[in-house]
């Protein structure tokens, strides 16, 4: 049995009284009208979620882009940094090659 809200909403539509309720062709045209708006509700949305899939898809392949970047920069800054350890390290034989050629230079 149909509530006495779905009941009143029939009657706000104005639909046409006949013997036993509401005119058929009225009530059929009514749910023909809200079919209607529902399929269109639904394309609109089937839309919507096509729209959305490709900008997640999109999303995801520009992320996946960004983390083998920050993989590479993490890459070349361990390789930047094991050079600039061997340079320190170079230059500090080289310091001290100097010191020791100088002190034996002044010894002599």
């Amino acid at each position: 049995m149909p509530s006495s809200q779905t009941l009143s909403a029939l009657q706000e539509k104005g639909f046409r009284t006949t013997f036993r309720g509401f005119d058929k062709n009225d009530v059929l045209a009514y749910l023909n009208a809200l079919d209607n708006e529902n399929r269109q509700h639904s394309a609109e949305q089937e839309e919507q979620i096509a729209q959305l899939q490709a900008q997640l898809d999109k999303m995801r392949s520009e992320q996946s882009a960004a983390r083998a970047c920050v993989e590479k920069l993490q890459s070349d800054l361990s390789a930047a940094n094991q050079r600039a350890e061997a340079a320190e390290k170079s230059a500090a034989e080289v310091v001290a090659r100097a010191k020791s050629v100088e002190e034996r230079a002044t010894a002599n």
